[in-house]
């Protein structure tokens, strides 16, 4: 699973799978789906976004994904399995060069 900070909008993602590894290829939103992750295998997701109108530059976006093992399976390390990330919204990036 997959939560989105609230100052994104127009979510997409892909997903790569690799070594053995299944996912559905895209979608819309947040990813939340069951993957097949063999051993040594990995998956890549890519999350597109548009931060919303409104939201003030030096916001943090967080965002945090989750893996949850279901039985009959066993992860021997649970405690690997939530990958935060954050990210500050910057401005708009076309004056960043001070050529106005």
């Amino acid at each position: 699973a997959y939560t989105l900070g609230a100052q994104l909008g127009s979510v997409s993602w892909t997903c790569t799978p690799s070594g053995g590894a299944t996912c559905p290829a895209s979608g819309s939103g947040a990813p939340a789906h069951n993957i097949v992750l063999p051993a040594n295998s990995s998956v890549t997701y890519t999350i597109n976004a548009v931060i919303l109108a409104g939201t003030p530059i030096g916001d943090t976006v967080t965002t945090t994904a989750t893996a949850t093992v279901q039985s009959p399976y066993s992860d021997p390390n649970s405690a690997n399995n939530t990958a935060p990330a954050q990210f500050i919204v910057g401005g708009d990036g076309l004056f960043n060069n001070g050529f106005e």
